[in-house]
């Protein structure tokens, strides 16, 4: 028996040699997917310019507009570009309404009116609130994926959100009064090929019990798994920059006019 634990000794140092020198494929790999991912986890500064309320993170820049006093516009890019990010199927121009910005020692603020949000400086991520400062999301996480990675190496763009457990959602055409909630589901927004070469894609839009709806700006297939391990979370396999929309409504109706409004869909 003593022979035999030292031989097996043996073995696993051997087996450690090439794990310590990086040799093993799988080690290799998972250490290659993080070096490719980008997270922003503080804010550096913030300048308010041309009606955007613009954050530099130390990881790339957050960039947010108030389209209505109940629609907030939020994009997320590596880089900061002259050229706003393009909107995909998203017809509306922002309004010229009346909104401020605020600033504290551990937030910043947007307050377009009956929809709010606020930029934790330590840890970037947004919270959106009501009128009566009630939340009605917030993120947890969000990542892109830089533009260098190599193919096949994951969804370049996902976003998390809390979810309260008695949360209901709902995807886009259903009657939140009659259907049941997609909590817990996996919803695919894919692209459909068309004559000629050419390609249609679904625009993502999530409603939620909590009286808010999400319009992921994202013209690649998007998935999103609402409520699962009380977090909601957006993947979108391709694109440079994560843009959504935040709409609240009092009523199903008024989210759904936000919905038209943004994508002119009368």
């Amino acid at each position: 028996m003593r022979h035999c634990r030292i031989w097996f000794l043996d073995f696993l140092w051997l087996l450690a040699i090439p794990i310590a020198a990086g040799l093993l494929p799988l080690a290799a790999g998972s250490q290659d997917a993080a070096e490719d991912i980008r997270i922003p986890q503080r804010v550096i500064s913030f300048e308010h310019i041309n009606r955007e309320l613009v954050l530099k993170c130390d990881v790339g820049f957050l960039t947010i507009k108030a389209y209505a006093d109940n629609i907030i516009h939020v994009s997320y890019s590596l880089t900061r570009t002259k050229t706003p990010a393009r909107l995909w199927g998203i017809r509306a121009k922002p309004s010229e309404q009346n909104y401020r910005v605020e600033s504290a020692a551990a937030a910043v603020r947007l307050v377009a009116g009956r929809l709010a949000v606020r930029v934790d400086r330590k840890t970037a991520q947004l919270t959106f609130l009501d009128a009566k400062q009630n939340v009605l999301l917030a993120s947890t996480s969000y990542r892109l994926q830089d533009p260098q990675a190599p193919a096949g190496s994951g969804a370049c763009i996902h976003a998390e959100f809390r979810s309260s457990e008695q949360e209901a959602y709902y995807g886009p055409g259903e009657d939140p009064g009659s259907s049941e909630s997609r909590r817990g589901q996996t919803i695919s927004f894919p692209q459909h090929p068309e004559l000629g070469g050419q390609k249609t894609a679904e625009i993502p839009f999530l409603l939620s019990s909590l009286r808010y709806g999400i319009v992921f700006n994202n013209p690649s297939k998007t998935t999103v798994s609402p409520g699962k391990d009380n977090l909601t979370t957006w993947d979108a396999e391709s694109g440079t920059v994560l843009s959504y929309f935040v709409i609240y409504g009092e009523t199903w109706k008024e989210i759904h006019r936000g919905f038209e409004f943004l994508t002119a869909r009368y």
